[in-house]
C-alpha cells in the first residue's frame, strides 16, 4: 500500500547519507549552476515554485532540512488535486488519470536557518503546487552537530525531538507557509506554453497570496454564510467546511476537528478561532444579528429573528408607578 511504500522511502532517505562510517552528513547545501558562460550564479536556484517557512522557531537547532517533502499539487489542465512525495534527487514523472496530461515534479531543498526561512524549491511541469503537507525534517543540533529526522512536522504546531548524539532538547515549529511561484527556467517556460492551450484556466488556479480572497470569498457549498476555509490536521490539508474534508476521500477519521483557518478575504492562516480576523472578517457571530448591519438593519421586533438579541430586549424590564403615572 502507500504506508508502505512511505516508510520504504523514510528509510531509504535516513541511510541516504551514512556511509561506512556513519559519520556522512544528510544536510547539503542548495548548489548553484553554471551558465553558459561557464561562471556559477549565486541566484541561479531562485526560480520554479518556492517554499517558505514563516515565524519558524529554531531552539538548539543550528540548520534544518527537508528528509522528504508532501506536497499537494493540481493538474494544469483538469485541476485534479494530487498529492506527491519528494526526496532528494528524486522526481515524479506520470500522466494524469483524468486528462492524461504528462507531469513533472521535482524538489530542490533548500538549507534553514535563523536567517534563510526558505526550504527549497519545486520545479514543475503540466501541474502547480498548491500546499505544502505534514513533511520530515532533517535537524541539526547546536551544540554537538548530530542529525536528527523528525516525522511529520505540523504548521502551526511547537514540535520537540531529543539529540542523538548529546540528548538535548530540539525545539522546531513554523506558522503559515508561503508558497510563491517564480519565474520558471526556460526549459519549464517552453513546456507551459505547449501545454497552455486556447482554454486558459489560470483564473481557476488556486494560490495563497495574503491580501487577496479566496475563491468565492471561501463560501461553500455546504454553508453560504461561512467565509472561511479549514485546515485539518489528520491530512494537514485545507477545506472548505467538515464535510467537504469527509468527502475528499484522504481516509481521515470523521468527525475531525480543525486546528487552523485561512480567511476568506485576506487568505490569511491563522489558529482556528471566532474572534474577527485582522482584515475585519467575522466569523461564528453566534446569533442571527439584524438590528444594525450598518445602519440599515431591521427595528420591527415582528420580523426579527428569534435569535436576535434585540428582538425581546427590554421586555422584562420593570417601571416604576410615578413612570407609569406619567405616561
Amino acid at each position: 500500500g502507500s504506508e508502505e511504500e512511505e516508510e520504504e522511502e523514510v528509510e531509504e532517505v535516513e541511510s541516504e547519507g551514512e556511509g561506512e562510517e556513519g559519520e556522512k552528513s544528510h544536510i547539503r547545501p542548495l548548489g548553484s549552476e553554471a551558465g553558459d558562460d561557464g561562471r556559477i550564479s549565486l541566484t541561479g536556484h531562485h526560480r520554479g515554485t518556492n517554499i517558505r517557512l514563516n515565524d519558524l522557531l529554531l531552539q538548539g537547532i543550528s540548520v534544518v532540512q527537508f528528509a522528504l517533502a508532501r506536497v499537494q499539487c493540481s493538474c494544469s489542465r483538469c485541476r485534479l488535486k494530487f498529492d506527491v512525495l519528494l526526496g532528494r534527487g528524486k522526481e515524479l514523472q506520470e500522466d494524469c488519470p483524468r486528462c492524461r496530461m504528462g507531469r513533472t515534479v521535482r524538489l530542490r531543498s533548500d538549507v534553514v536557518h535563523a536567517n534563510n526561512h526558505s526550504a527549497g524549491y519545486v520545479d514543475v511541469e503540466g501541474c502547480s503546487v498548491i500546499d505544502l503537507l505534514p513533511s520530515d525534517m532533517w535537524l541539526a543540533c547546536d551544540a554537538c552537530g548530530a542529525e536528527t529526522c523528525h516525522r511529520r512536522l505540523l504548521r502551526g504546531k511547537r514540535s520537540e525531538e531529543v539529540c542523538r548524539g548529546c540528548y538535548a532538547k530540539l525545539s522546531l515549529g513554523f506558522g503559515d507557509v508561503r508558497i510563491q511561484s517564480l519565474e520558471v527556467a526556460a526549459s519549464v517556460a517552453v513546456s507551459a506554453k505547449v501545454h497552455k492551450g486556447s482554454n486558459n484556466k489560470n483564473k481557476d488556479k488556486l494560490e495563497l497570496v495574503p491580501g487577496t480572497p479566496l475563491p468565492d470569498r471561501g463560501i461553500c457549498e455546504h454553508y453560504k454564510r461561512s467565509t472561511r476555509w479549514l485546515r485539518f490536521p489528520c491530512c494537514g490539508k485545507m477545506h472548505p467546511c467538515d464535510i467537504c474534508h469527509e468527502k475528499s476521500g484522504d481516509g481521515c477519521t470523521p468527525g475531525t476537528w480543525a486546528t487552523r483557518m485561512i480567511c476568506g478575504l485576506c487568505s490569511v492562516e491563522q489558529q482556528y478561532s471566532n474572534k474577527d480576523c485582522k482584515c475585519g472578517a467575522t466569523f461564528g457571530s453566534g446569533a442571527s444579528k439584524t438590528h444594525w448591519e450598518g445602519g440599515h438593519g431591521c427595528r420591527d421586533k415582528t420580523k426579527m429573528s428569534n435569535k436576535d438579541s434585540k428582538k425581546h430586549a427590554g421586555t422584562a424590564k420593570t417601571i416604576s408607578r410615578k413612570a407609569m403615572a406619567k405616561k
